[in-house]
């Protein structure tokens, strides 16, 4: 697994967590873990099967490290299985687009079965008003380009 296979999945579950109402400090610890290695280049799973320590990069703590060993022991699709219960993975598509709340993204969700970019996109430019308010909706037609 590719060190940006394992932000990725970092990413996810800091994802999954938020849509959970997990604490932010939490929350924030995955992203953080993600971010700094975003720019690490060392490979990570070389480290871990030469038994490394991974507390030694910076922002990842025994618990971040135990989870990248999880990961790269049973995958991504096995490790976020529990947390893929209420929502669908594919959710995790809309948290790229900058400005897009997490309570806008369950609201999505829930109200319109928007799980996914093209489910969004087909929604703004064919479907009544998601609700989100103007300034918002049009900030979305924006981002896929109208």
């Amino acid at each position: 697994m590719t060190n940006a296979e394992i932000v990725r999945t970092l990413d996810k579950l800091a994802f999954f967590l938020s849509l959970h109402n997990e604490c932010e400090e939490k929350i924030n610890a995955y992203r953080r873990a993600a971010k700094n290695l975003s720019r690490f280049h060392p490979s990570i799973e070389e480290m871990v099967l030469v038994g490394a320590d991974l507390t030694k990069i910076p922002g990842i703590g025994k618990v971040i490290a135990k989870k990248i060993e999880d990961i790269l022991i049973i995958g991504e699709s096995r490790f976020l299985a529990p947390y893929r219960d209420e929502y669908p993975e594919s959710l995790w598509e809309l948290s790229q687009i900058k400005g897009l709340s997490t309570r806008t993204m369950i609201l999505l969700f829930k109200n319109h079965q928007v799980c996914d970019l093209k489910q969004l996109q087909a929604n703004l430019n064919g479907g009544p008003s998601l609700g989100l308010g103007a300034s918002l909706e049009e900030k979305l037609r924006d981002h896929f380009g109208r």
